[in-house]
């Protein structure tokens, strides 16, 4: 089989969730000189025949590895943080605290089993593995969604935040968004059943319409509806923000005008670290989910391995964001730094 050819059916299974996997990682690696080594595969074009060996491959599962570490330091981190720091426990921090707990999953159970599906190559596996990644980036979402909503309340309707935004709902949202996520990911075993899907197995024709719909289904309701919605309401806050420093400057009373515009100043710095953490979102999840509806024969191998460790980028980033740019965080941090060095 020529490699065109070897490229042409790779691109074909991929479309479906187990052996997308699979071409991810074990079969580019052995077609490819810059990741693992490179070994021919004898023609026969009866596709029972071709098995391809799984292994680790330094070059290709070390990167995903030490992000797993990464992210299982920081996102403890932030977990620990909350939990010591009384004054940390917001209403807005439980949802982030919720969020770390997520992207904790992703170092503990996500990419183990991304390279563990790499090396012995268990439909199983690969399935699970396809199920948490759906899993973690629903989550992420949803939780930026809520932080949204949550600086939405506050800055527009400052009088009746603390009415609406209780620690009970806080927390029914929390596990709405932990009932959801998992649902949703779930659906896809509907059609693929993982002790009978082979990794090698050419996808039927009613499991390639079934990812294409859920597919598109999931783009449009993780992806382009939260796009749409959190840029609106960013833009709505924007104003009103706008708006308020107009009428501090008009007003000119010295007391307004401080307590005001500090607050405007925290909800603007705010508002900037949630911006970043949907930008990077959608940066990192985008192309995973975008390529398997795409032929990518023609993509560079290299980069086909950084579309996919790019979606753990995610969960590292996330507590970075507003362990930096928080100012309650970064006053725990130092609180903590303060008594280590004393």
């Amino acid at each position: 089989m020529k490699e065109p050819d070897i490229l042409k059916l790779m691109s074909a299974i991929t479309m479906t969730s187990t052996t997308y996997s699979r071409n991810s990682s074990a079969f580019e690696r052995k077609n490819s000189t810059e990741f693992g080594k490179q070994e021919w595969i004898p023609e026969n074009d009866d596709m029972e025949n071709i098995f391809f060996e799984g292994f680790f491959d330094p070059k290709a599962d070390v990167v995903p590895l030490v992000l797993a570490l990464l992210i299982v330091f920081i996102n403890i981190f932030v977990v620990v943080l909350i939990f010591r720091k009384k004054y940390l426990r917001t209403n807005t921090n439980l949802l982030l605290w919720s969020l770390a707990m997520s992207d904790l999953l992703t170092g503990v159970v996500s990419v183990p089993l991304f390279i563990t599906c790499n090396i012995i190559r268990q439909s199983a596996i690969c399935i699970m593995e396809e199920q948490m990644s759906r899993f973690i980036s629903a989550s992420i979402v949803c939780h930026l969604m809520s932080v949204t909503i949550d600086r939405y309340l506050a800055i527009m309707h400052p009088l009746r935040y603390s009415s609406i935004v209780t620690r009970s709902n806080c927390i029914l949202v929390i596990l709405s968004i932990w009932l959801i996520s998992p649902i949703v990911a779930l659906v896809q075993l509907s059609w693929l059943i993982p002790y009978h899907q082979h990794v090698e197995a050419e996808p039927s024709v009613v499991t390639l319409q079934a990812e294409s719909i859920y597919d598109a289904v999931f783009l449009s309701l993780f992806f382009l509806f939260p796009l749409v919605f959190m840029s609106f309401t960013y833009a709505k806050i924007i104003l009103e923000i706008v708006r308020q420093s107009r009428n501090i400057h008009q007003n000119h009373h010295p007391t307004f005008s401080n307590a005001t515009r500090s607050r405007i100043r925290h909800e603007r710095k705010a508002l900037a670290i949630f911006a970043a953490m949907l930008l990077t979102y959608m940066i990192c999840w985008l192309p995973y989910f975008s390529i398997r509806r795409f032929e990518y024969s023609g993509l560079p191998i290299p980069l086909i391995y950084v579309i996919f460790w790019l979606r753990y980028l995610a969960s590292l980033l996330n507590p970075c964001f507003y362990i930096l740019g928080k100012q309650d965080f970064r006053k725990a941090v130092c609180d903590n730094q303060v008594k280590l060095d004393v």
